[in-house]
């Protein structure tokens, strides 16, 4: 409790010697005695060294619970990382030696050195284990019961006193079981939130490229066809009851992703609140009801909205609102942090959505300290859509070997386009990619494209703000099937100079 106070009423005004720097307020004539914030320290620390030199200086710091803020925490740095980890303990190893002096300031510093590589050293082992743990689980049960299968089905075929080689246990199943896993990660089977239907495409997958080697192979080391086929169904039988069981006993992490029927409250004036239940509409299909709440007291503003903030308390259990969505441009701060505190309701999500923004981000209450919403709007930058779009391109490539020489026709430029077959081939280009314009867009980082979203409008000669918004759309909403359709509807552009 010493370093959080928690023993102390966080409802009264208390003395303390450090304050968090999110929120501060400091007279100027302390600061000019004091100094500024101290520039050797990066990020974490510079509010504790300010409020000490406060002390040092003989005046006291005071928490002050009159007064509230919303505060998005661990943007910066994830608190998982092992990033966060030398951050954080840098700056105590900068404060130490400022403020310590000769024996024991090198005492110190060195507990806190052994600190730094020792959370350092637990944070690599806890993300290594996390990420490992689920993977080398399924692989197990996968793997005994492939065992199981075999051991039954070698009785049944070949009778009692056959048994497989000791390869086929120590080497075959192995390989079947790793497969299936490399399959169901690239899937997307592997990321959060968990989605049942991506394991069931990765095993399908898995056991389609086992059985395309399989037929291969020469018939001395072709085992068993049918231990490939029920292994395949055993691994989706396990694999997806092992995800319905963490669903419901384990945390938050194992939840399954459901585009469940969710009701959403969008309270801001007319022209805001449409424009932020589009955005809704747009990248929730699924919702269940968008309602809008208008912050003027003179009554509704016209189609879809259904009253004023004031009713609030009887607009959310009569509509079953899951989600209230502050428009940030009408609404002042000060009213959306007191809405969140007085509103009574339990799993009810605030979300807040800037002027002019395409996210909407909040916390799920003014008491927790979960990251911050982004909605979601299936990015390209995703780590499950960087893997998918090369994969599209891998395939495309794939499927274009045996037509390369009616492309040669179809493009007109042989050599552009074979090198353009082979930049994406070796992952140096995609098929795919941005529209390069005079305006400065904030797109994620993918490689130079051959094609661009502007090609799926090759006939028409488009504005620059009308090419940005292409961009924008493609950075947004990910789909391969959009790479298919720009690349059959510009074949004749594959061979041009990028």
């Amino acid at each position: 409790g010493a370093y959080h106070l928690s023993y102390l009423d966080e409802n009264k005004t208390h003395s303390v010697e450090i304050l968090a720097g999110a929120f501060m307020l400091i007279r100027k004539s302390v600061t000019d005695k004091i100094g500024l914030l101290d520039e050797s320290f990066f990020m974490y620390g510079e509010d504790i060294d300010l409020s000490w030199r406060i002390v040092l200086a003989g005046y006291k710091n005071y928490y002050f619970p009159e007064t509230r803020i919303i505060h998005y925490k661990g943007e910066s740095t994830r608190k998982s990382s092992v990033n966060y980890v030398i951050v954080f303990y840098n700056a105590m190893l900068i404060f130490a030696r400022k403020h310590f002096n000769g024996q024991q300031a090198g005492i110190l510093t060195l507990l806190i050195k052994m600190a730094i590589y020792f959370r350092a050293g637990l944070s690599l082992m806890r993300r290594l284990f996390e990420k490992l743990l689920l993977p080398a689980t399924d692989g197990m049960i996968m793997y005994a019961g492939m065992k199981i299968i075999s051991l039954y089905w070698e009785t049944l075929k070949f009778g009692a006193g056959f048994h497989y080689p000791d390869a086929f246990t120590f080497i075959v199943l192995p390989a079947y079981t790793l497969i299936w896993i490399v399959s169901i990660y690239l899937s997307g089977g592997y990321d959060k939130p968990v989605r049942l239907l991506r394991i069931l495409q990765g095993i399908i997958t898995g056991t389609i490229f086992i059985l395309v080697v399989y037929g291969l192979l020469d018939e001395s080391v072709r085992f068993s066809r049918a231990v490939i086929i029920f292994g395949s169904l055993w691994g989706i039988t396990a694999v997806l009851a092992s995800r319905l069981i963490l669903h419901y006993t384990a945390g938050k992490q194992f939840r399954l992703a459901t585009d469940e029927n969710k009701r959403y409250l969008v309270i801001g004036k007319q022209e805001e609140a449409t424009r932020v239940a589009d955005l809704l509409r747009r990248t929730h299909p699924g919702a269940g009801f968008i309602g809008l709440v208008t912050p003027l007291q003179n009554g509704t503003e016209g189609h879809g909205f259904i009253g004023t903030l004031r009713q609030l308390p009887d607009i959310i259990p009569i509509y079953g609102i899951n989600e209230l969505v502050f428009c940030g441009q009408d609404i002042p701060a000060r009213t959306i942090i007191d809405l969140m505190s007085n509103l009574k309701q339990k799993d009810l999500d605030y979300k807040i959505a800037p002027p002019e923004s395409i996210s909407i981000i909040g916390s799920n209450s003014i008491s927790t300290l979960s990251d911050p919403f982004i909605i979601d709007i299936n990015p390209v930058g995703k780590p499950r859509n960087r893997r998918n779009k090369r994969l599209t391109d891998l395939l495309i490539c794939l499927f274009m070997t045996p037509a390369i020489p009616i492309l040669f026709f179809i493009t007109g430029k042989p050599y552009r386009f074979l090198k353009n077959y082979f930049a994406v081939l070796f992952g140096t280009k995609t098929w795919v990619g941005f529209s390069k314009t005079a305006n400065t867009l904030k797109l994620p980082s993918i490689k130079p494209g051959i094609l661009t979203p502007a090609d799926a409008f090759n006939q028409r000669k488009l504005e620059t703000e009308t090419i940005d918004n292409l961009n924008l759309l493609y950075a947004r909403n990910y789909n391969p099937i959009t790479d298919l359709n720009i690349l059959i509807n510009s074949l004749r552009s594959l061979g041009r100079k990028s």
